[in-house]
């Protein structure tokens, strides 16, 4: 009862948490966007390849500038705003996946959670049904001290049958969960770092077009 009561506390925490996160800037979306759209081939391929890389990680911006330096050559002559703004490119995709992730793992957390309560209530429905017959057996129905037992004992394996289920996915709901912190936390700091990078980047936006295309 107590963990269950710490899950269900854990779930309001990171579902208030989930509706508190903040989304990916507008601005860095629709830079993304031109971007992407101007970029040639080598430039697009590259960035979606680099970006699946860390699908499920952490990525820095030091990081994602260092993968397109890594591959200076591969992806033509480009200076250093350039390199910036690809490896923005980077960042966008790896917040973009995180965003998904997170959206999937709510659906599985809410799966979960609707499931324990289906079994809480048959749990109840067992428990019920064994005062019932216990009440019965007290007001002297035909046969009943006969059957009491045999009935006693199916539905106390019955209610254990449910009680196993329920514990099994609440391990499971558990792990989700921290699992949807992990992928909160990362998406959180890539937008913080999109959003510090599009500030600099709007500045130069045409250049860097002319330059990636």
């Amino acid at each position: 009862m107590k963990k269950t009561l710490l899950l269900l506390c854990f779930i309001a925490h990171l579902t208030t948490a989930f509706s508190q996160q903040t989304d990916i800037p507008p601005k860095a979306d629709t830079l993304y966007n031109h971007l992407m759209t101007a970029a040639r081939p080598a430039i697009k391929n590259w960035v979606s390849i680099t970006a699946a890389k860390y699908k499920g990680k952490e990525v820095t911006k030091e990081q994602a500038i260092a993968d397109v330096k890594q591959s200076y050559n591969a992806l033509g002559n480009l200076n250093d705003a350039d390199i910036e703004a690809i490896a923005f490119l980077v960042m966008m995709q790896a917040a973009k996946s995180a965003q998904q992730d997170l959206k999937d793992i709510m659906g599985q957390v809410k799966k979960i959670n609707d499931a324990k309560a289906s079994q809480r209530q048959k749990t109840n429905e067992l428990k019920q049904s064994s005062a019932q017959m216990k009440t019965q057996a007290r007001a002297g129905y035909q046969n009943a001290d006969s059957l009491k037992p045999l009935r006693a004992a199916t539905v106390a394996k019955q209610v254990s049958e449910q009680k196993d289920k329920k514990d099994n996915m609440a391990d499971l709901s558990e792990e989700q969960q921290l699992k949807l912190q992990m992928i909160m936390d990362r998406r959180s700091k890539a937008i913080q770092a999109i959003s510090n990078m599009m500030k600099k980047l709007s500045e130069t936006e045409e250049n860097i077009i002319k330059n990636i295309k």
